[in-house]
């Protein structure tokens, strides 16, 4: 936990408590071939239906990133977990998640033999102990203005930057690039205030 010395003003401490820490973990599994385009129609993407409400977490959608990657055609399948899942992958290891996606596919492609990936790549930002989330969200009794609230520096001495000070593009990588950007450009500019005549 980050403690700040002297304490940041109310407005901002209640704007990041408003805002939600939301959780999912994508896994990647790169194929040495592509068994779920005939079924599929070569869309980007494809969806499951889970079999209990206790199951929506499961890997609801899937992405085709074969089209993404490089010349030489990669086989690659991104999913996320989310709701409980999301928070069981945490005591769960790299081989068990693995194992449960694959089980997941062989029951949408019935009668295909999947095979076991080449590669892997799973998420862990529930365990990293510097974000220990993927991103926020706007919770019921929150408002966009606390992405804005966060987003103000302190007596232009203290700056915010991430996706969860950027209103136009949260949970975004471009939203926390955009906003690394904004207060780079705030700090040039008292920089450049501070030289005398510069401006």
């Amino acid at each position: 936990m980050v403690e700040f010395t002297p304490k940041l003003p109310i407005e901002k401490t209640n704007a990041i408590a408003n805002l939600g820490a939301g959780l999912i973990e994508k896994v990647a599994l790169k194929f040495s071939r592509n068994f779920w385009s005939k079924k599929t129609g070569g869309s980007d993407f494809f969806g499951r239906v889970p079999s209990s409400i206790s199951n929506r977490g499961s890997c609801g959608i899937f992405y085709d990133l074969s089209r993404k990657s490089t010349p030489k055609k990669s086989h690659v399948l991104m999913t996320v977990l989310t709701g409980e899942l999301a928070l069981q992958a945490s005591s769960m290891n790299d081989g068990q998640i693995v194992q449960h996606v694959l089980d997941l596919l062989k029951g949408l492609f019935p009668g295909e033999t999947i095979p076991k990936p080449d590669k892997y790549i799973v998420s862990h930002w529930g365990q990293d102990p510097y974000s220990g989330m993927a991103y926020s969200f706007v919770p019921l009794g929150s408002t966009g203005q606390d992405y804005d609230e966060i987003a103000k520096s302190l007596e232009d001495k203290l700056f915010f930057a991430g996706e969860a000070t950027n209103r136009q593009f949260p949970q975004t990588v471009t939203g926390a690039y955009i906003s690394g950007i904004r207060e780079a450009e705030k700090i040039l500019m008292r920089k450049f205030e501070e030289e005398e005549g510069f401006l």
